[in-house]
Parts: structure tokens; sequence; C-alpha cells
């Protein structure tokens, strides 16, 4: 199985449940476990998350293992008490993101490495009974691309990853009112681009008159 396919799937975990206090302390001791825990339990939804930011599944790949090395490495630095686990994680997520795009933007570059047809896998959130639409992966993707960056966030997180509004905001660090805004922007525009996605195939589709 490829890695990328590895990193999308859902697992079914058979290790022994840990809440945050006890994930961090066990973390903190370098419980072999505890890390294979965590990867488990987060990979696949930091690999989708930064697959719908990158759009290209070796990078991806990428940021999801320096994620899990940030983890190990900065555990003593995570707070338990100013975000869930699950947070600090997407944080450094989203960071490693930003830095990327800030660095694609001093040195452009066409990657060779964009897969076409990636499969990032099933998703395992709620699903968003107003955007049903969304049941084509290439057009969604497509779609995503039409938004702004935090749109794209505030929908991956809320619709993809069934994360609630108020923990989006938390790892945005926006309000709540804002963060509703930036949703019900952003699904107004990912309609729009899907419409124009499903015409183009139509019109693509139609036979040519004589």
């Amino acid at each position: 199985m490829l890695q990328g396919q590895l990193w999308s799937v859902s697992y079914n975990l058979n290790l022994t449940y840990m809440d945050d206090a006890s994930l961090v302390a066990a973390l903190g001791r370098g419980d072999a476990e505890a890390v294979e825990y965590a990867v488990q339990l987060y990979g696949p939804p930091l690999y989708r998350f930064a697959y719908y930011q990158l759009h290209d599944a070796m990078l991806a790949e990428d940021l999801v293992s320096e994620v899990m090395v940030r983890m190990v490495n900065g555990v003593d630095r995570f707070v338990l008490q100013q975000a869930t686990f699950q947070a600090w994680l997407f944080r450094i997520a989203r960071n490693l993101i930003a830095d990327h795009y800030r660095t694609a933007r001093r040195h452009p570059y066409v990657s060779l490495e964009a897969v076409l047809d990636a499969e990032p896998g099933k998703e395992p959130g709620q699903f968003d009974r107003n955007i049903d639409v969304l049941l084509d992966r290439e057009q969604l993707g497509t779609g995503l691309l039409a938004i702004t960056e935090e749109q794209r966030q505030v929908i991956v997180l809320h619709v993809i990853e069934g994360w609630e509004l108020p923990q989006v905001a938390e790892l945005l660090g926006r309000s709540l009112a804002s963060v509703k805004g930036l949703y019900y922007r952003g699904i107004q525009s990912l309609y729009r681009a899907l419409n124009h996605v499903a015409d183009h195939d139509t019109d693509e589709d139609r036979p040519a008159t004589k």
C-alpha cells in the first residue's frame, strides 16, 4: 500500500484509549505505543487537511510526517489548558502549510509530484446535508481551489473532518461569527465553482452539431 493511501485511511484503533492528558504524559516519556496511537488517530485527518490545502499527495505526506516529528520533539511545550491536543497538531500543520506557500511565492515551481488521481480516502466527519452535491472528489478539489485559503480551511475542517465551528474558530484564532461568515461565503463560492465545472462537463459531453 502506498504511503498516501496509508495516511488517507481511517484506522480501527486496537490500542487502549488515551485522553489528552494521558497521551501527552506518555509521549513525554517516549512511550512507543503512545506515538503509534497518535499517528493512527491523527495521521489520516491531518493528511486530508494538508492534501486539500496543497493539492499534492507527496507534499501532504511529507507535511504529516513533519507534524509527527514536531509532536514527538515538542510535546513538552504543549499546554493542556490552552487547547486540545488535536487543535495543537492542526495548528502545527496549518503553520507548515503557510510556510510552504510563503516559500513557494519566493521560489515558484511546478511540482512534478502532483498526483492527478490521488484518493485521499473516505471522510469520517459529519456529512453536511447542505452540500450533498460534493459527491465527486475531483470536482470538490477543483471547487476548493476557487475559494480563499481560510474559507477552504473552514470547509475542510467542518464538512470533511466533522469539527464544530467553535473548534474551527479556536484553531484559526477568529471569532465564531467570523468563521460562520467564512463558511457561508465559502459554501456559496463553492456552489458557483461546482456549477461551473458541471456546466463545462455537460458542454464537453454534448455532441457537436453539424
